[in-house]
């Protein structure tokens, strides 16, 4: 019932073994992203408030082109200790929410051919194109070149 308080799928485990009929990739692709970010907004509603602080002054900075922790921490209203303390108590550093947005940013640079990777590598602040290429490779396990290229073939 979709009026219903609360909303949910149901299958049936011996249905989750079977090949799809017939496949709509759009939709499958549309069906992933949303049902991503319900999970990060689920994610998120769990989050203390000076972890939710730090993630939005770092993708903030990242608007400006500013990607130190530094900056983060004093962006979130909070010295680099105690932004470094929150972080580690949810499992992560600062830095690894700074490489996350970068992580986004990136992805979302790249879906525009217009922008070269060169260009790319600079707006995430990094000092040459080689620097972006490990990055990225560490964050994906492919090239930006490849997910650029896989993400064109998706979208054919």
């Amino acid at each position: 019932e979709f009026d219903a308080d609360e909303i949910s799928l149901i299958i049936k485990p011996e249905k989750l073994g079977e090949r799809i009929k017939q496949a709509n990739v759009e939709l499958f692709n549309y069906v992933q992203t949303h049902l991503s970010g319900i999970k990060k907004q689920i994610e998120a509603a769990k989050e203390p408030k000076e972890l939710k602080a730090l993630r939005k002054a770092a993708a903030e900075n990242a608007q400006a082109g500013v990607f130190n922790t530094a900056s983060v921490a004093a962006a979130a209203n909070m010295s680099v200790r105690t932004a470094q303390r929150i972080t580690a108590e949810h499992g992560t550093t600062l830095q690894g929410l700074i490489d996350k947005v970068r992580e986004h940013r990136a992805t979302e640079l790249l879906r525009d051919n217009r922008n070269d990777i060169g260009s790319i590598a600079f707006l995430l602040g990094y000092s040459d194109e080689r620097a972006f290429r490990r990055a990225f490779q560490r964050w994906t396990g492919q090239t930006p070149s490849d997910y650029r290229r896989q993400y064109n073939k998706q979208i054919e």
